[in-house]
């Protein structure tokens, strides 16, 4: 699911499992902490949890444009960190 946005370095949510972006962090992956409040990851509900996901989305289309953009070069980093781990991955 998420092999095409780390590939092309685009931050990223992922609408699953509970424990979901945890379990990314566990197998060597960075979370975009600067970008997104990952707590609706532990929400039992399948639907809270994809309200919660959504209201994420929402906050970042309505973010000032300029702070948006200072984010996104505040983890670029991370993203390009995240490609090298998916494409390790992708050797072994």
């Amino acid at each position: 699911k998420i092999c095409k946005t780390l590939g092309f370095c685009k931050p990223f949510l992922v609408i699953g499992c509970v424990g979901y972006h945890k379990i990314l962090e566990k197998i060597g992956f960075k979370l975009y902490d600067e970008l997104f409040d990952y707590s609706f990851d532990e929400i039992e509900s399948f639907k809270d949890r994809h309200q919660a996901i959504i209201a994420q989305i929402i906050d970042i289309l309505n973010m000032d444009r300029d702070i948006f953009n200072k984010k996104i070069l505040d983890i670029q980093d991370k993203i390009y960190y995240n490609k090298r781990q998916l494409l390790e991955c992708r050797e072994e």
